[in-house]
């Protein structure tokens, strides 16, 4: 059985777009093992930085804890202007 030029042109073609696609679904599952250990690399990342945003927003609690009982202390027993604490002289 001989073929002609347009049946040898069509399975040239077949064999090329199954090549195709199999070549594609190998990069297709390389691309998803990548893309889950970028994602893990990320969310460790996010993680680290949720965490220094707690530790900085548990750090300024208690500055402001600190400053108010300051300023009170400071307001305890003032009375006509003049500061808690000091003597006037």
């Amino acid at each position: 059985m001989i073929m002609d030029a347009g049946l040898a042109a069509v399975l040239v073609g077949l064999i090329t777009a199954i090549g195709g696609i199999i070549v594609a679904v190998i990069q297709l599952r390389g691309l998803r093992v990548e893309n889950k250990q970028d994602h893990a690399v990320v969310q460790g990342q996010l993680a680290t930085i949720l965490n220094s945003v707690f530790r900085v927003d548990s750090k300024v609690d208690a500055v402001t804890d600190r400053l108010d009982t300051h300023i009170e202390e400071h307001h305890e027993g003032v009375s006509d202007g003049e500061i808690a604490g000091r003597t006037s002289g």
